[in-house]
């Protein structure tokens, strides 16, 4: 997971990937996972970061990103 840094109105962006083995057949879109959701999209990609424990094999990656709230008092660092 990333971290990568403050965006507006106090809240900071996240971001990661799963890898699997998988070929995508059908490019999409960003989704939301639910309406109730809107910070959180995802979406499946074939260009993902090396991932050496899948064998040079063919991989996709569900890669997400995500808005979270800063709520401590001491900004990270």
């Amino acid at each position: 997971m990333l971290e990568y840094g403050p965006i507006a109105d106090g809240y900071h962006l996240y971001g990661g990937w799963f890898n699997l083995i998988g070929e995508l057949v059908v490019a999409g879109e960003r989704n939301c996972l639910t309406p109730d959701l809107p910070q959180f999209e995802f979406f499946f990609t074939a260009k993902c970061p090396d991932a050496p424990a899948f064998g040079g094999g063919t991989r996709l990656a569900i890669e997400f990103t995500t808005r979270v709230k800063w709520v401590l008092p001491a900004e990270p660092g």
